[in-house]
């Protein structure tokens, strides 16, 4: 990142191929070189018979999710390996590291779980699982909005969540006109 930190969660191992859940690989691999299942499209390199085999992105996608659930397509063909020695420098005004200690009201929300969710259901392993971990994480999600993570935001946020997850079931891809790029919540 610009701030001199090592994003780490660009590339990461699946936990679970249920639900694509996963874990960031640790800083002391970037040491060497590694394979891992999961990546962003920053500084992705990728063999063109494997875009022949596989296809492109998925477009109705439209940001966030995107990448994910296209490694999730090329991890039966391909395991990809960081190359420790290549440095990039990701712009962003949303540091994709600090979420998980404060909230910051973004329009893309809704398309990161709406894509998340269809791409489960595409792909999932084993649907029981992801049934299962869909229901915890709604609940999880019931008891966070009742602290005060989301204070001031509790309306964008459950409506993000719920038509993500309306949008999902029947597979409504595309742009939200509720969630518009640069929106202000």
């Amino acid at each position: 990142m610009e701030d001199g930190r090592l994003q780490v969660d660009q590339r990461n191992r699946f936990t679970s191929w249920s639900t694509f859940r996963t874990q960031a690989v640790p800083e002391a691999a970037y040491t060497g070189n590694f394979e891992f299942d999961q990546y962003t499209f920053c500084g992705v390199f990728m063999s063109l018979a494997i875009v022949k085999q596989v296809g492109v992105a998925d477009a109705g996608f439209f940001i966030w999710w995107d990448d994910c659930e296209y490694a999730v397509r090329t991890a039966k063909l391909s395991k990809p390996v960081n190359v420790s020695a290549a440095k990039l420098i990701h712009k962003t005004y949303l540091p994709s590291l600090d979420l998980k200690t404060s909230f910051i009201p973004d329009w893309r929300l809704y398309y990161g779980l709406r894509n998340r969710f269809i791409t489960i259901k595409r792909w999932r392993a084993n649907p029981v699982v992801s049934l299962a971990w869909l229901s915890y994480f709604y609940a999880r999600l019931l008891f966070k909005l009742c602290g005060p993570f989301y204070r001031g935001y509790r309306k964008m946020v459950i409506k993000a969540y719920t038509q993500a997850l309306r949008d999902a079931a029947i597979e409504k891809e595309g742009l939200n006109l509720n969630f518009m790029p640069g929106q202000k919540f």
